[in-house]
């Protein structure tokens, strides 16, 4: 009965992986299209406000090195986070 248990507990941790990277990749996806449509000019400056149970996800995805080597981003409080284009340095 114990093994029944450890395996049901296994398959419902290993169930909720894909589910949490879905979530990553979904909220990845729209932050990126917001950018590409909002973020033209370096100047430009978008304002995004993240609701508390997609605020991990959001995280992830603004953390990822593909993500950061168009845009920078600054957390501005507990919700909110400011994003705007990387500069390049050409030399």
């Amino acid at each position: 009965m114990k093994f029944i248990d450890a395996l049901q507990s296994v398959m419902k941790k290993t169930d909720k992986v894909p589910m949490e990277k879905l979530e990553v990749s979904q909220v990845q996806n729209t932050i990126e299209k917001l950018c590409q449509e909002y973020l033209v000019e370096t100047d430009d400056k978008l304002k995004i406000e993240v609701l508390p149970e997609r605020m991990q996800a959001a995280v992830s995805a603004l953390q990822n090195p593909l993500f950061l080597e168009k845009y920078e981003f600054q957390q501005i409080s507990d919700s909110c986070f400011l994003l705007k284009l990387r500069e390049l340095d050409l030399i």
